[in-house]
């Protein structure tokens, strides 16, 4: 598929090693040792971390490649039991690839191609909805001679983009290396953190196989466009400035930068989509800013990450989490095409519960399908997205790609697994103060947060037709109600039905037949 490939690292959450094999067949990674290296889940409750470079090889008629196999440690040696027990319910879930080609890139002497998705190593992702974003790195030695084949104008562009005056810039030459220098400036924390999150991955399972990686990106000119950031989480407990390297508090961290800005340059709103939902007690405070709704729910002062830099206009505007009716999602999950997980279905595309139900229904929006041809389909995709709307009441207005002031995508779901959460530092007889709390990531992740110096339009996966009008909201619909509910009128809750009790269409549940859907029959190996 990729002849020119000589190296690749691939991660995901689950792997099918056939699949793999094909994509990597004839290419020179796959023909010799460390080619090709594979983070992939396990069962670290039961599993040693560790590294395993016997099973799939040449010799293996399975695959005919070479895969070196990464099992990442998810605790120490000294770790606690109990901490050990916890930490059971996190995985080794980002999906990442890290593809270097011999040839080919802006000099024709090979390039460094850095992919991160929302999909896994497996054919099933092909029929789900889920996102990509990729960037292409130069050699080092090639930064350079890169820059000078742009155009005056595109270099003087990207310029005024990095906010590099280049007024006493006379010669093109002059002008590439002012965006060399730029563009490492920007970027040095990029490389930074892909540099550590790799360690993180492949260092204390593999150090020899790490090694390898850290002399290979030290190669390339980690330099993506200007407001780019790694946004990554690994297992641990942290404290202090380490804390803010990782999941919410790292997109915190670089959102902040958002409170600078002239009110029309600041999200009015936010949009989160993903395929799976944790213990929303956790999360939903920190990363969205709403408290769940049910009487026992911890009051938190930690303001949403999501809503850092937030303006919010007089008529409103909140944080709101994508998800499917169920109209939608039974059907899509009986066709056997487009649902994400088997089992557990409360906390996937099969529910959620009607106790998540009365914790999300302050938040939780109506998912629109951006294309009909999609509209069989489910999202697999974790994507946020703070969105500029008018401050003026008006008509809707009908974009089609809708002005964002910053984009997430990548692998979190909505758990505090995944971006962490605040905990009592262990041992802590305390509960009170900051000093005694730690910040807790039980799994592996990674994003790719879009923060361009102004926003711009981006085409979101979930559909807009109900337009900007910032007084309405795309409300969860009740199953069985959408097509009686005139488009106008604001629809009921998820929920609402336990409240309700007058004999209306009930929302459909595991077992249960939507009208023209055939009984369930889960798909095997679907990933989260």
């Amino acid at each position: 598929m990729l002849d020119g490939r000589t190296t690749a690292l691939f991660t995901s959450y689950g792997t099918d090693y056939s699949f793999l094999a094909e994509m990597v067949a004839g290419s020179p990674a796959a023909a010799r040792r460390r080619g090709v290296t594979v983070v992939d889940n396990y069962d670290h409750h039961r599993t040693p971390a560790g590294l395993d470079e016997h099973t799939y090889t040449v010799h293996n008629a399975a695959v005919r490649a070479n895969f070196s196999v990464v099992l990442p440690p998810f605790f120490s040696d000294d770790t606690a039991a109990a901490d050990r027990t916890r930490v059971h319910h996190g995985t080794m879930h980002p999906k990442m690839w890290l593809l270097e080609f011999s040839e080919g890139g802006a000099c024709g002497s090979g390039f460094l191609r850095l992919a991160i998705s929302s999909a896994n190593l497996g054919r099933y992702d092909a029929k789900i909805n889920n996102q990509v974003w990729a960037c292409d790195f130069v050699r080092a030695q090639d930064a350079v001679e890169a820059a000078r084949a742009l155009g005056v104008s595109q270099l003087k562009a990207e310029l005024k983009e990095r906010r590099v005056d280049a007024a006493g810039c006379s010669e093109k030459a002059e002008l590439a290396e002012r965006l060399v220098e730029a563009r490492r400036a920007d970027s040095a924390g990029f490389g930074a953190d892909l540099l550590f999150f790799v360690e993180r991955l492949v260092g204390r399972a593999a150090p020899e196989l790490f090694r390898q990686w850290e002399a290979l990106l030290s190669r390339y000119d980690l330099t993506p466009p200007a407001g780019t950031h790694l946004i990554f989480s690994a297992p641990g407990r942290y404290s202090g400035p380490e804390a803010e390297r990782y999941g919410l508090r790292a997109l915190q961290r670089h959102l902040k930068v958002l409170s600078d800005r002239p009110v029309a340059q600041r999200p009015t709103a936010v949009e989160y989509a993903c395929s799976s939902l944790g213990q929303l007690d956790d999360i939903l405070q920190p990363l969205l800013g709403v408290r769940p709704n049910y009487k026992q729910a911890p009051r938190m002062a930690v303001r949403g990450a999501f809503l850092e830099g937030l303006h919010k206009p007089p008529h409103g505007a909140a944080a709101r989490l994508v998800w499917p009716s169920l109209t939608a999602s039974l059907p899509a999950f009986a066709r056997g095409k487009g649902m994400l997980t088997i089992g557990g279905g409360k906390n996937t595309m099969t529910g959620p519960s009607e106790f998540k139900s009365q914790q999300l229904k302050a938040c939780m929006a109506h998912n629109i399908a951006a294309d009909p041809r999609r509209s069989a389909t489910l999202h697999h995709v974790k994507m946020a997205a703070g969105i500029v709307r008018s401050l003026q009441r008006g008509g809707p207005q009908r974009e089609v790609a809708p002005l964002c002031a910053w984009v997430y995508a990548g692998s979190h779901n909505l758990s505090g697994a995944a971006w962490g959460k605040m905990e009592a530092a262990t041992g802590s007889d305390d509960e009170s103060g900051d000093e005694d709390e730690e910040f807790v990531v039980m799994s592996y992740e990674v994003g790719v947060l879009l923060l361009p110096p102004e926003p711009r339009p981006f085409a979101l996966p979930w559909g807009f037709d109900i337009g900007f009008d910032a007084e309405r909201v795309k409300e969860f619909f009740v199953p069985g109600e959408d097509a009686k509910r005139p488009r106008a009128q604001a629809p009921e809750s998820f929920a609402a039905k336990k409240k309700r009790g007058d004999g209306q269409s009930q929302p459909l549940r595991r077992g249960d037949r939507s009208p023209g859907a055939s009984p369930l029959r889960p798909a095997p190996n679907r990933g989260v």
